[in-house]
């Protein structure tokens, strides 16, 4: 276990933690905890590279911390703060979907990697999910939940947007493997 999966190994375990304080509505420590696990993604990430501590724990487990507290957060603003179940279903279904076709192309020995459609739309999805609690945290300033609206539409644009860069690249990959 090297630092890097470590961090990994607790923001996977934060995930809980992040609900918890969500659903009891302690915003404040929500969105704390939240963003500490959004500067360990990034800090793994480079720690595992920089010093070439790459595992293939952290290659499994890095993507499903990252797409557990994602999809937790959704859910809980559907649930809690009634955000468009659309949202969820969409996310959901584009995960399940990469997931599958990684599966389908893993057994072709063929190797997945992120785009920057996918960090993108997950940085925005990052900054929606963020301004949204925090809007219900300061519910008096209106320009953040103007805000918050606003961005979660554009992170439903930008995964959409992945999706469709994954399997472009998933038709390419499997065009060139036959």
């Amino acid at each position: 276990m090297n630092i890097a999966n470590f961090l990994t190994l607790m923001r996977l375990l934060l995930v809980p933690v992040f609900a918890i304080f969500f659903v009891q509505g302690k915003y404040l420590e929500a969105i704390a905890v939240f963003v500490f696990c959004g500067i360990t993604d990034i800090v793994d990430g480079y720690i595992a590279r920089k010093f070439n501590m790459i595992t293939n724990f952290g290659k499994l487990m890095d993507p499903i911390a990252d797409k557990v507290l994602q999809i937790t957060a959704l859910v809980l603003l559907t649930v809690v703060l009634k955000l468009n179940i659309i949202f969820v279903m969409v996310f959901g279904i584009k995960e399940l979907a990469m997931f599958l076709g990684s599966a389908y192309l893993y057994k072709k020995k063929v190797v997945v990697f992120s785009n920057w459609y996918g960090k993108a739309a997950t940085v925005v999805l990052f900054a929606a999910v963020f301004a949204n609690i925090l809007a219900e945290w300061q519910p008096q300033y209106y320009q953040i939940d103007y805000a918050a609206h606003f961005l979660i539409w554009v992170a439903l644009g930008a995964t959409l947007t992945a999706f469709v860069a994954y399997i472009y690249e998933f038709v390419v990959l499997v065009k060139r493997k036959d």
